[in-house]
């Protein structure tokens, strides 16, 4: 993670794990951001300690050319227990606004050394941690050790009480920032553990009063509502028209027209409108990344349907990088996203979650630039797909130097 624009970006509900078991391991230097986090996202930067319930840390972010870590509009990011490039660090380098918060006390005084003898857990000695956790006493517990106690459970795949302690936190403590990271979680567990349940949930919560949490919660809600999904995304940005939930709910429109149904016209139009209301807003900015640059599948040029406007041209990926797929969840089409620095041959391969190839795109000559491909749910034998978990694996080799990258990332389809 050196040399970019954002060694780490995450974004909309998205929470990653930098780390494992006793160590974070990673090195985050020499970039524009080193850590960026947007939008209800909560990057934990290390893992749990012997009781499941602290980040362990041990991370070197540093020498990050704006901020070594940002967080904006309800983000939860801990990060304790990592070296920063000084001790104490230099707080000119941490930014967090617009209900984020930040935990990076204690910090290492040194930078981190590693023992990688007698690293890891198993499995069952996470998973009776986390049954005694849930015999204290509920009232006493802290916000905050509650949500990483959730995200343990989740770890350990104990998702039918994950799911149950997010739906308390959410109502015990409705008013803390911190709340936004349980409606994560309450997802995260939902989705694995009963759909059904988790969108009751989401209902309810959307319904109970007019804080942003509730807002946040129909934005999640609006995934699963298929042909009402539009309808839905303009209530939320009616309702909650005061605060940024109308920003996701308007580029959540954008995505919609973007990828499901590959209108280009009516995403161009919602465009226009987040660039007039939300000019200088992130979900803008990417709205623009995606638009001008993945046209047509990404075989339109940012320059080609640029003629018209004033909008200046955006830059060439610097570094290869898997984007993700969206809709996520999804039935039965999604759109695998990508971003190439060189013309380059691509091969991506989906996989079920025995290992069995299911589908194989291969693209020689691809063009520099974004880049995003439809999977239809179909098989290589052209044959529908059942629910479940997917395994997508992209590989790009470069033409014109001796580059070549691989990534991998999950999925799932629901029916």
């Amino acid at each position: 993670m050196v040399g970019s624009n954002k060694g780490v970006y995450c974004s909309n509900f998205s929470s990653p794990i930098l780390g494992d078991n006793d160590y974070g391991h990673n090195h985050i230097t020499e970039n524009n951001y080193g850590i960026h986090a947007y939008a209800n996202s909560n990057p934990l930067l290390g893992d749990f300690d012997e009781f499941g319930w602290y980040s362990s840390g041990f991370n070197t972010i540093m020498n990050n050319t704006s901020y070594n870590l940002y967080a904006k509009q309800y983000c939860t990011v801990l990060a304790e227990n990592n070296w920063w490039g000084s001790a104490p660090p230099n707080t000119a380098l941490f930014y967090s606004g617009a209900g984020s918060t930040i935990d990076y006390n204690p910090w290492l005084t040194t930078p981190p050394t590693y023992n990688f003898q007698g690293e890891g857990k198993e499995l069952e000695e996470q998973s009776q941690l986390a049954d005694k956790h849930l015999e204290i006493d509920a009232p006493r517990i802290p916000i905050i050790v509650r949500l990483l106690n959730i995200r343990n459970l989740i770890n350990s795949s104990r998702f039918r009480e994950a799911f149950n302690l997010s739906k308390q936190v959410v109502s015990l403590f409705p008013d803390s920032a911190l709340t936004n990271y349980a409606l994560d979680l309450l997802w995260q567990a939902g989705k694995e553990y009963n759909i059904d349940s988790l969108k009751n949930n989401l209902t309810t919560i959307y319904n109970a009063s007019d804080r942003t949490l509730c807002g946040a919660a129909g934005l999640i809600l609006s995934g699963y509502l298929g042909e009402n999904r539009l309808a839905f995304l303009d209530e939320i940005k009616s309702r909650f028209s005061n605060s940024y939930i109308a920003e996701l709910a308007l580029y959540d429109k954008f995505l919609y027209y973007f990828f499901n149904v590959e209108n280009l016209e009516s995403a161009g139009q919602i465009l226009a409108q987040l660039e007039t209301e939300f000019p200088e807003s992130q979900s803008t900015l990417d709205a623009q990344m995606i638009y001008y640059n993945q046209g047509s599948n990404g075989n339109s040029s940012y320059s080609n349907l640029n003629k018209n406007n004033n909008t200046p041209e955006i830059e060439l990926p610097k570094e290869y990088a898997l984007l993700g797929n969206y809709p996520n969840p999804f039935n039965p089409n999604t759109n695998i996203s990508y971003a190439l620095p060189f013309e380059s041959e691509v091969e991506i391969k989906i996989f079920d979650i025995m290992g069995r190839e299911i589908k194989t795109f291969n693209l020689n000559g691809a063009s520099a630039g974004y880049h995003s491909i439809l999977w239809d749910g179909l098989n290589n034998n052209g044959n529908q797909v059942s629910s479940g978990i997917y395994i997508y694996v992209f590989k790009a080799r470069s033409l014109e130097t001796t580059d070549f990258f691989t990534k991998s990332a999950k999925m799932i389809m629901l029916k």
